[in-house]
């Protein structure tokens, strides 16, 4: 299966075996959830839920708010990836604190990953705002899948955190502010997070990347 199958603009959705198998290739970290369950709680919503464009939108137009990669093509896609990293980067403070619990960690893992999939609801096109409930669009979106925990969807929905420009609420506890903390490290553009083995078709579109192979 290639991302080329996936149209911009369109609600595509993964439809065989083979392509669900593809969801941890796309989002690395998956490797690092010793959940099963939340492993196909995440493949059944890349499978049910995720639009096609998220593979290829950029997640901002300018790089105020976001990283230079990821104002690019498939920037979306990339920002995901190092805010997957970002929350990495605190498990081990919040853990050894005993703020945590290992299923809470996978839970915020699955939450990342899937925390901007509708980041412009339904349909993108070139300039496209993000849309003000989209915190909300995703978390409701997991809620809908038996195999993702309510704790992921809590995450979601408060990952852009205080304020009231987005629909959601602020971070409610240590795990959704880690979330939140760990979307704003991902963003900022003075601050460029490796990206957990890089798929190929993101090395194909970019070149060399920030990248590792271990971020336990």
């Amino acid at each position: 299966m290639g991302l080329d199958n996936f149209r911009d603009g369109d609600v595509e959705k993964m439809n065989s075996d083979e392509d669900v198998g593809e969801v941890q290739r796309l989002f690395p970290t998956t490797d690092l959830i010793s959940d099963d369950e939340i492993v196909t709680g995440i493949e059944k919503f890349v499978d049910q839920k995720v639009p096609g464009y998220f593979w290829k939108a950029p997640a901002a137009s300018t790089p105020k708010y976001h990283h230079k990669l990821a104002t690019k093509h498939r920037g979306l896609w990339i920002h995901t990836l190092m805010v997957a990293t970002s929350l990495e980067h605190q498990k081990w403070t919040y853990m050894n604190m005993g703020k945590i619990s290992h299923h809470e960690m996978n839970c915020a893992r699955a939450a990342v990953l899937l925390h901007d999939t509708l980041k412009y609801g339904d349909k993108y096109w070139d300039g496209k705002s993000a849309d003000h409930d989209h915190d909300m669009q995703a978390a409701n979106a997991a809620r809908e899948i038996d195999e993702l925990p309510e704790i992921v969807a809590e995450c979601i929905e408060s990952h852009m955190g205080p304020g009231d420009r987005y629909a959601g609420p602020d971070p409610r506890n240590h795990l959704e502010m880690m979330v939140h903390i760990a979307d704003i490290f991902g963003s900022r553009n003075g601050n460029t997070p490796d990206i957990y083995k890089p798929p190929q078709e993101l090395i194909d579109e970019h070149g060399s990347l920030p990248s590792t192979t271990d971020i336990r």
